[in-house]
């Protein structure tokens, strides 16, 4: 008997701005979300030129839900690559799952989780009720041997959750009568600026690409106070741009050489990154900014199993996976697709990822008003949407070019 096939797929996050009394998760949980959020962004942007942009907890959400069904070798690798245990990586993922779904305020904020189960296909009764009761996974039936139907059922879902943003997330030809069962979670993210940028100074201004080659693209100008600082290690600087509300914000990394953008990425690590995020107030400054920024907007679809598999997760991916806590066919990973775009204007970001995976059988800052911090992103830069309540970043940008 041929092994079933296995999908797995990430949709969208409309974040919403709004104070949450949700409960934060732990420390520890929130490092190893950064580590793993570290070594993808690392590793997709080494692996793929230009811009580009991923949701890094789009992906591990996912790996958390399958790590739930996972045993032998499977978990070892997944408990390493996640950074966290059977039980933990359950807890982090459920209470963030919760966390992101009860966000209300300002903005919207949609989280959504989905199964699309193939009809009669006996998942084993604990995997089910994780997947309702800790994901908050809605259970949907699918007859993936009509993979034109199932596709478009599965992409509507993802559509009616992305706004539309994301239409084709997933091929018919990525499904056939081995497929078993589909996850889906939905991400998009819409946001305004604390302050806005007026559409009135927004102006063409030169962005290196590359030393000595720069071109004129729109860029926006904004004079108000905003945290900033300064990462010698990196030999770079850090802006933190938030959002209405204050509860999430866009996190400029501008490396001091016009070609520095490709060293801070192979140097900077997940501890680094999870003590930047824990500790913007102490380790920059509330000053008074002249920032320049260009409008960007960035669209990337990603073959995401050669990446996972540098980061050190391979076992998914063979016919001997141990997915035995799913049910008690064999089963293993065979696709690992996302979609995701970010786009930065006057008004605020929209961010929106859309992740496949498809398996088969066998505070004290210092002020200093004067003189105003210059912060002119004029070369190749890093932006992260950040959440604040857990810390967490939700995308990863890189920029290399604005207009393209």
């Amino acid at each position: 008997m041929w092994p079933a096939t296995l999908c797995f797929i990430l949709g969208t996050l409309y974040l919403s701005r709004a104070q949450s009394s949700n409960t934060a998760i732990s420390k520890q949980s929130a490092d190893a979300v950064d580590n793993f959020s570290v070594n993808l962004f690392k590793a997709v942007f080494n692996n793929n030129g230009g811009n580009a942009v991923v949701s890094p907890v789009s992906v591990s959400t996912l790996l958390a839900i399958i790590q739930q069904g996972s045993g032998g070798n499977t978990l070892a690798q997944l408990t390493q690559v996640l950074y966290l245990n059977q039980e933990q990586s359950k807890e982090t993922y459920g209470q963030l799952t919760r966390n992101l779904k009860d966000s209300s305020g300002n903005a919207t904020l949609e989280f959504a989780n989905a199964a699309f189960v193939e009809e009669g296909y006996p998942i084993k009764p604990e995997f089910s009720r994780v997947m309702v009761q800790d994901f908050q996974s809605s259970v949907l039936t699918a007859q993936f041997s009509e993979p034109v139907e199932a596709a478009a059922e599965i992409n509507s879902w993802v559509a009616n959750h992305t706004h539309d943003k994301i239409q084709e997330l997933i091929s018919p030809k990525s499904l056939d009568s081995s497929t078993r069962l589909v996850l889906v979670n939905a991400i998009f993210f819409k946001g305004f600026w604390k302050t806005l940028f007026w559409k009135n100074r927004t102006t063409n201004d030169a962005f290196f690409t590359k030393p000595y080659t720069s071109k004129l693209v729109p860029t926006m100008h904004l004079e108000t106070k905003l945290l900033t600082g300064d990462l010698e290690d990196l030999d770079a600087r850090w802006l933190q741009l938030p959002f209405e509300g204050d509860q999430y914000y866009l996190l400029i990394i501008l490396p001091n050489k016009i070609d520095g953008v490709d060293s801070v990425v192979n140097s900077i690590t997940g501890s680094e990154f999870s003590d930047l995020l824990d500790n913007l107030d102490s380790r920059g400054w509330n000053r008074t900014v002249v920032l320049s920024l260009p409008k960007f907007k960035l669209e990337t679809t990603l073959q995401l199993i050669p990446t996972l598999k540098e980061i050190g997760l391979t076992d998914i991916f063979s016919p001997g996976a141990n997915l035995s806590g799913i049910s008690g066919e064999s089963l293993y990973v065979s696709e690992v697709v996302q979609k995701a775009e970010i786009e930065v204007d006057e008004e605020g970001a929209t961010a929106v990822a859309a992740t496949a995976i498809i398996g088969v059988r066998a505070i004290g800052a210092i002020l200093n008003p004067e003189p105003p911090v210059v912060f002119t992103v004029d070369h190749p830069f890093l932006a992260f949407l950040v959440e604040e309540h857990d810390k967490i970043p939700l995308f990863a940008s890189r920029v290399i070019d604005p207009t393209t």
